[in-house]
């Protein structure tokens, strides 16, 4: 991309289409660590109610008023011959290309490749519409037995930075290596297919029938030690994202507890960007900003605090 676009501009664009060592659709094996193999997996899903994109076009078309507000200031500095603070024009930035791998070869580049395309955009977005809090996103953060590749914190009002008890955590991020996630391996974890597959009449039928059957999931291959990770991390943040380049999976661990007869999934949204998804408006960035800003204000929420206000 020569002219790569300005931050805000860089939600309507797909992320670049990066060489890979492997190609599209290649099946790559993945298997949960000792640690993670013990967790029970999520036996159904259900699709989140909250549409993210319509949550993400929300956001977009307040950075964009935001952007037109700092462009304006910008304009005034410069007609005084003075240089505008950065923290003000932030929005105005264009997309920073000059640090990105190559060629896709490992988990690795899949994150490197993330944090110039995906991360920062996002990072900055989030700072244009909470310019009142603090946050940061950190890497390789350990919380007791586990360690994330990506958290994000915000935190609380009024305390020292230094404190590292005084960061609280609202979503986390864990790379794969690319063609890792299929959503084939999700599909029959979706609950209106578990009940034709178990010809079970209703949400609690299938419930019922899942204590009297060996079968302790309906999600297949991948789909079932990543999952197993995601909830791991749920004990840390409810919001937890898997992303490996070509696929995106947002999990929401906030009710999930298959044990109520009200029957409370885990709730899932699974987005492949393509070009065409993104000429509809569908894209990597603005998908990860709206879940962001919904880890925010759930967490944020569940601490009495209104990061709206």
């Amino acid at each position: 991309m020569a002219h790569p676009p300005n931050i805000v501009a860089a939600f309507l664009h797909p992320l670049p289409g990066l060489a890979r060592a492997t190609p599209l659709g290649v099946l790559r094996t993945v298997q949960a660590s000792p640690a993670t193999e013990k967790i029970k997996p999520p036996f159904a899903w259900v699709p989140h109610a909250l549409d993210y994109f319509v949550e993400g076009n929300r956001w977009l078309n307040r950075l964009q008023y935001l952007q037109a507000q700092q462009s304006q200031r910008a304009n005034r500095w410069l007609k005084q011959g003075k240089h505008p603070p950065l923290e003000q024009t932030r929005l105005l930035q264009e997309l920073a290309t000059d640090s990105e791998p190559s060629r896709l070869y490992t988990e690795g580049d899949v994150n490197l490749a993330s944090n110039t395309h995906l991360l920062n955009p996002v990072s900055v977005a989030m700072k244009g519409l909470y310019g009142s809090m603090k946050f940061q996103y950190r890497s390789e953060k350990t919380h007791g037995d586990t360690r994330s590749d990506i958290v994000w914190e915000f935190l609380w009002p009024g305390a020292d930075p230094n404190d590292p008890s005084k960061w609280i955590e609202f979503a986390i991020l864990e790379f794969k290596n690319t063609n890792v996630i299929h959503e084939e391996h999700f599909n029959k974890g979706k609950v209106e297919i578990a009940q034709r597959l178990v010809k079970a009449s209703s949400v609690l039928d299938l419930l019922q029938g899942s204590r009297n059957r060996p079968q302790k999931t309906f999600l297949t291959a991948n789909a079932i030690p990543l999952t197993k990770q995601a909830k791991k991390y749920s004990v840390r943040a409810k919001h937890v994202v898997l992303f490996d380049w070509d696929m995106m999976v947002l999990f929401d661990f906030r009710e999930e507890d298959e044990t109520q007869p009200t029957s409370r999934f885990l709730k899932l949204t699974l987005f492949r960007e393509t070009e065409a998804e993104a000429a509809r408006g569908g894209t990597y960035r603005k998908l990860l900003l709206a879940y962001l800003v919904d880890g925010l204000r759930y967490t944020a929420s569940a601490r009495g605090l209104d990061p709206d206000s």
